[in-house]
């Protein structure tokens, strides 16, 4: 649940930010401590868009369960090396999951 209220929160955040930054023409002041001119409240605003649509996008894989990296084979001509998350199927062949990296 907690998961869904980030993707909501961050897919209206991230285009209004946006909106903001595009269309900022006034300075910002947070709080009375920190002032930003014109170019600094859009930067500010373009930053914090940019940081909602990167977290929307890790919602959505963590959503989707894709959050773990694939399993990459790389090839070479004399040897054949995978790298990724290895799963053992039978317990005395290893002890748990893991993860495996072999040098080329």
């Amino acid at each position: 649940m907690r998961t869904i209220k980030t993707l909501v929160v961050n897919a209206i955040a991230a285009p209004f930010l946006a909106y903001n930054a595009l269309t900022n023409d006034r300075g910002l002041v947070l709080n009375d401590t920190v002032t930003f001119s014109t170019t600094g409240a859009t930067i500010f605003y373009a930053v914090l868009s940019c940081f909602c649509a990167v977290m929307f996008v890790v919602a959505l894989r963590t959503l989707r369960g894709t959050n773990a990296p694939a399993a990459t084979v790389a090839q070479s001509s004399a040897t054949t090396l995978a790298v990724g998350r290895v799963r053992c199927s039978t317990p005395p062949s290893c002890e748990s999951e893991r993860n495996v990296a072999a040098p080329v």
